[in-house]
């Protein structure tokens, strides 16, 4: 179980020394920080400001809930802790520990605040910010609507930016706001302005690349995507701006290059199965057949349980016409694996492919095959079930 200790009252208080003024207190708050110690840094500003009115302490303890929280509840309860400096946050969150538990609803702090200081960009860009932040955290399980909580976080930046207070994060926001509500002109505009504040901003860069890939602006989407792989440090990332140049350039015919990107986004994050998938079709367009099934077998053995990896293959092989390749994929990959479910996936697929090309006999053989497989590992309420019991039921009727 988790383990939340709720620390209230004076005597928790570690014993610094409190001064009065707004700037020394976040001064000093900032230096707890520093050496990760996030629950006496918030401690100190609470108790420097235990009516919430001061702007800049009220920030700063904002800042300290969302950016360094071991546990959340709806971002309206946050548990914080002191960790060794050599240590991050992400070690200990979401996981059991002792931790001081605080109330803080952001949004009702913040409005109240904006009632009484409606000229204060500050105010509109942290409510901004927070409506966004809960988004990412609690997508679709929070007190209103996604469709909500963005429209939100887009009016408090754009007011704040009407208040000079913006930055190239922000107008990234509204720009990925704009990309939701399918806005792709305003949203270009705002990757550009948040890239002229910040050219080191990958996801700027990233999502510009995509906009102008989507628009066949492959002399713009190439140079924004490439920056894009440079600027991410985080693999999965970069994998993901690798995938991209691999779809830039197979859309583009360059099919050496979407090689190389779709090859480097697999070494970089191999489980996804889409970067797979654009390296096998670049294979098949080139008609490199014995790349291509290597390509298959590598994807397919990365998630040999996931059915969409099977049917994305199925579909791939097809659409190149590959009927016999596909077979020997389904032959060769059944004498590899011994795991039922791996093989009932295999059977299934095999079973789909023959009845596409109406081979109805090998294609019952291979859904009763599945059958077994399935059954030794799964419910009998499984769907599964049903769809293969439909399919032989078919069959016999048309006998």
């Amino acid at each position: 179980m988790r383990k939340i200790i709720l620390l209230i009252g004076m005597l928790l208080l570690p014993s610094y020394s409190y001064p009065t003024a707004a700037t020394d207190i976040i001064k000093n708050a900032d230096d707890l920080i520093a050496k990760k110690k996030y629950n006496s840094a918030f401690q100190l500003l609470l108790r420097n400001d235990e009516n919430k009115t001061d702007i800049d302490v009220v920030l700063k303890k904002i800042d300290i809930a969302l950016n360094y929280f071991a546990q959340s509840i709806m971002h309206q309860q946050f548990a914080l802790v002191d960790i060794d400096e050599n240590r991050d946050i992400m070690d200990v969150r979401g996981k059991a520990g002792s931790y001081s538990l605080y109330t803080l609803p952001v949004d009702t702090i913040l409005s109240e605040l904006i009632k009484k200081n409606p000229d204060n960009g500050k105010l509109y860009y942290a409510l901004g910010n927070y409506y966004y932040e809960v988004k990412l955290k609690y997508s679709n399980r929070w007190l209103i609507s996604d469709k909500e909580l963005l429209e939100k976080a887009k009016t408090n930046f754009l007011k704040a930016q009407k208040l000079n207070v913006y930055d190239y994060y922000s107008l990234f926001v509204i720009g990925a706001i704009a990309v939701e509500n399918n806005d792709v002109k305003s949203a270009k505009r705002y990757f550009l302005d948040s890239i002229k504040m910040n050219q080191d901003y990958a996801s700027s860069v990233y999502n510009l690349a995509y906009l102008y890939y989507l628009e066949n602006d492959y002399k713009n989407s190439i140079p924004c995507a490439k920056k894009a792989f440079d600027l991410y440090s985080d693999n999965e990332y970069k994998s993901d701006a690798a995938k991209m140049l691999g779809n830039i350039y197979l859309k583009n015919s360059d099919y050496q290059s979407a090689v190389v990107y779709f090859s480097r986004g697999i070494e970089l994050y191999p489980d996804d199965f889409y970067t797979h998938n654009g390296l096998l079709i670049t294979y098949l367009t080139m008609n490199k057949i014995d790349d291509a099934n290597a390509a298959a077998d590598k994807m397919f053995a990365r998630h040999p349980t996931w059915p969409n990896v099977t049917k994305f293959i199925t579909d791939d092989y097809l659409g190149f016409h590959q009927e016999k390749e596909l077979e020997k994929f389904f032959a060769r990959n059944l004498s590899v694996y011994k795991e039922n479910e791996i093989l009932g996936n295999l059977c299934f697929y095999q079973a789909a492919f023959y009845s596409k090309i109406n081979n109805i006999d090998k294609s019952k053989d291979s859904f009763i095959k599945a059958k077994e497989h399935f059954s030794k590992v799964f419910k009998p309420d499984h769907p599964v079930f049903k769809t293969i019991d439909n399919a032989l039921s078919e069959y016999d009727n048309k006998r």
